[in-house]
């Protein structure tokens, strides 16, 4: 009768808590990130009607007032808090319930430890959204363990969890040997960008990953700073606007656009958010030496930073485990149509051990074709092999090689794949020849924003005076917000300063 009501209630399959804490984390993160855009959105056009140069630009701004942006920016922390704390919370609520039954003290150690992780990510300040989402997250998860508990048997096979926890010790071991700082440049590299699922999973997220971080980025992490000058004689506050805007600190015309507001009051400088006094300046060294100040302030009113630390570590471990976990309740789920439990449960930890390795593969292949001993860069580049193509540009950014001096450079009259490109632009930002800048300008045109992003970098690489203004050109016209990031920095990066037209 048990093991019948247990099989007949949906929300009782193993993933139920963690797609539920997911999904009441994606709801509070859609309504967030929809605010922020509303927020950037009037906020760009504002400086833009100024006569600054904004990111993101005009083309982009009609697309942040879509719901689509917003849910789709919402996602990016549905993956990683949502996933991050369901994950933590489903694990926890497993041990704790089914080995101290489903009554009051695994729910009050469930709840203190939820208690705890709000006050840690409200350490700097309160900060609201953050909070909702991982108190909505972490009740559904801990709700609905707790009724799995009380609704299943009391004893489960030790086989079971053995059979879901072994290929999680396997993955591990395993991917520890492609585990580095860069292991997100090999995710997309050697697994994402070689095949059109895993293109359209980098498209995806590099089209909306950007407005759901503006969201809890500190003012020094942001790429412009809307800011407000009042009480200042016109002159000084002409002074100051230039001044400020070497940080790329731009006057906004609405006080309520803005997230510092500069007063002088009775001969005193105050630097104020919603309506709080965090820094006091000095005109003469704000007016000469902002940068001190602007970075204190930015220390003061960062509230995210320990809401920052929860998604890294969310991303790094809970992302992996969430996805193994869906993964393998999908497929015990299906496989349970046909077979007992002990069989669907030892179905499913077999296929997640061998699309685990599988993945795997391609990053351990082009990490042993990148360290090849034997072969030299030239040989790498002349190979029939994309991967070896790969490693051989690789390889040469990484010694700041000319390519121009090697034999197998022939500028674009091969058609390259996605990846060959991505460090092609890397690799010319050393090469001195004159094909190599035209080679770069020509990347700039291409369909991949990726590729368009690295080519302008190498451009700010080289120093390429010349090609300025093909670069503001770009941070006007391009229709891809990361794009325009990357044009504007290689912008400063060529000297380059924000002025109003």
């Amino acid at each position: 009768m048990t093991q019948n009501r247990e099989k007949s209630a949906w929300y009782l399959a193993m993933p139920a808590p963690l797609l539920a804490g997911m999904i009441a984390c994606q709801a509070m993160a859609a309504i967030w990130v929809g605010l922020e855009n509303r927020r950037l959105h009037d906020t760009c056009l504002d400086l833009l009607a100024y006569g600054w140069q904004a990111v993101p630009n005009a083309v982009v701004l009609p697309g942040l007032l879509n719901i689509s942006s917003a849910f789709n920016g919402g996602l990016f922390y549905t993956f990683t808090v949502g996933a991050g704390l369901a994950m933590l919370f489903f694990l926890a609520g497993r041990l704790l319930f089914f080995v101290a039954g489903a009554g009051r003290a695994p729910l009050i150690a469930l709840a203190a430890a939820a208690l705890a992780l709000l006050i840690f990510i409200n350490r700097a300040g309160f900060v609201f959204f953050p909070s909702l989402m991982a108190l909505l997250c972490c009740l559904a998860v801990i709700v609905l363990t707790r009724e799995q508990a009380r609704r299943s048997p009391g004893k489960r096979p030790k086989l079971l969890a053995v059979l879901f926890v072994a290929p999680i010790i396997v993955l591990a071991a395993s991917w520890a040997f492609v585990f580095s700082s860069d292991l997100f440049d090999h995710l997309r590299d050697d697994l994402l960008l070689k095949s059109r699922a895993g293109i359209f999973v980098n498209d995806f997220y590099y089209s909306h990953t950007l407005s759901a971080a503006n969201c809890f980025k500190s003012l020094k992490q942001k790429k412009i700073v809307p800011v407000f000058l009042e009480g200042f004689e016109k002159e000084d506050a002409l002074r100051l606007e230039r001044s400020l805007a070497r940080y790329d600190w731009l006057a906004v015309t609405q006080k309520h656009l803005a997230a510092c507001v500069i007063q002088k009051d009775n001969g005193r400088i105050l630097m104020v958010q919603a309506g709080s006094t965090k820094v006091e300046a000095d005109f003469q060294k704000l007016l000469f030496a902002p940068g001190e100040y602007l970075a204190l302030f930015s220390q003061k009113t960062d509230k995210h930073a320990p809401f920052r630390r929860v998604i890294y570590f969310c991303l790094l471990f809970g992302f992996p485990l969430a996805l193994y976990t869906l993964f393998f309740g999908l497929v015990k789920g299906l496989s349970g149509l046909w077979a007992g439990p002990a069989t669907s449960y030892a179905v499913a930890a077999l296929c997640c051990t061998a699309f685990g390795l599988a993945a795997l593969l391609p990053m351990l292949a082009a990490d042993r074709n990148y360290k090849q001993e034997g072969q030299s860069t030239q040989s790498l580049l002349e190979s029939e092999e994309a991967s070896l193509r790969v490693a051989g540009l690789r390889r040469a950014f990484a010694q700041g090689q000319d390519l121009c001096g090697l034999a197998p450079y022939r500028g674009l009259e091969e058609p390259l794949t996605l990846v060959e490109k991505r460090w092609l632009a890397m690799t010319l930002a050393h090469a001195k020849c004159p094909q190599a800048s035209k080679d770069l300008l020509a990347l700039l045109g291409d369909e991949q924003p990726n590729v368009r992003s690295l080519a302008v970098y190498a451009l700010a690489m080289k120093g390429d005076f010349k090609s300025l203004d093909r670069v503001l050109e770009m941070i006007k016209s391009d229709d891809h917000w990361y794009a325009q990031e990357y044009a504007y920095n290689a912008a400063r990066g060529l000297g380059w300063t924000n002025q109003r037209q």
